[in-house]
C-alpha cells in the first residue's frame, strides 16, 4: 500500500481501489474531485489512478520527472587516439575495411529534474566540469525520461 502525503492529512491509495474516499476536517482538500460540506466537515473522493498527475494538482507539490542522461565523451579528431588506432590496426589485420576509428566513453546518469531540458542542461554542466576536457574532448548529451 503506498501513502501519499496530501496538504490536509495522509490516505492511502491501492491498485485494488484506484478511487478512494476520506474525511477532512475544516474545510474540503484541494484535490478532491467530488465534494460534499457539512459544517466543518468534507468527504472527499480523490481519483489516484494516475498518482502523478493527483499530486500535481495539489498545491505546493513541485513534481520532478526522472530521466537518464547518457554522455557520450570522445578524442576531438585530430588528438592522438593510441586506443583506437591499436584497435583500428588489429581490425585491419583480421580483414576488415576501416576508415577511421575512435574510441568512447559512455556515461549513463540517472536524475530527477522538473524538465527534459533542465536535466540537459545539469548533465551539459556535468561534462563542462568533470566528464570531458573540452579542450580535447567532444562530447554528446542525450536525455530520456525512465
Amino acid at each position: 500500500m503506498d501513502v501519499v502525503v496530501c496538504p490536509c492529512q495522509l490516505f492511502c491509495a491501492t491498485a485494488r481501489a484506484p478511487i478512494h474516499r476520506h474525511v477532512h476536517h475544516r474545510g474540503h482538500c484541494p484535490a478532491s474531485t467530488d465534494t460534499s460540506v457539512t459544517g466543518d466537515v468534507s468527504t472527499n473522493v480523490h481519483d489516484v489512478t494516475n498518482p502523478k498527475a493527483f499530486l500535481s494538482t495539489v498545491a505546493g507539490y513541485q513534481l520532478m520527472s526522472a530521466y537518464t542522461a547518457t554522455v557520450t565523451v570522445r578524442l576531438k579528431r585530430g588528438v592522438l587516439d593510441p586506443e583506437a588506432e591499436t584497435t583500428r590496426r588489429s581490425l585491419e589485420r583480421l580483414g576488415f575495411d576501416l576508415t577511421d576509428l575512435r574510441s568512447a566513453d559512455r556515461f549513463e546518469i540517472d536524475l530527477e529534474a522538473d524538465s527534459a531540458e533542465e536535466a540537459a542542461d545539469r548533465v551539459d554542466e556535468m561534462a563542462e566540469r568533470l566528464l570531458a576536457n573540452p579542450t580535447i574532448h567532444d562530447y554528446d548529451v542525450a536525455v530520456d525520461e525512465r
